[in-house]
């Protein structure tokens, strides 16, 4: 199936789901395990073994090289 939006997406109003749920503050909006609709999720309940890329912001304050991994 060829993609559906072929640049970004913005919204000048809410993202509602299909119950008409707007969720909170930095909450995700993912398709259900049974693919039978769709639910807002707390980021933090996501495994990092289940994602395709993991970024976390950090500061370094040492000013030393911080390796990938690390």
């Amino acid at each position: 199936m060829p993609n559906k939006f072929l640049s970004d997406i913005e919204l000048d109003a809410d993202l509602i789901d299909v119950n008409g749920d707007t969720g909170t503050a930095g909450q995700i909006l993912s398709s259900l395990d049974t693919g039978s609709g769709v639910d807002w999720i707390d980021q933090g309940s996501l495994e990092a073994r289940s994602a395709e890329s993991t970024h976390i912001l950090v500061k370094n304050t040492s000013g030393s090289q911080i390796l990938k991994g690390t």
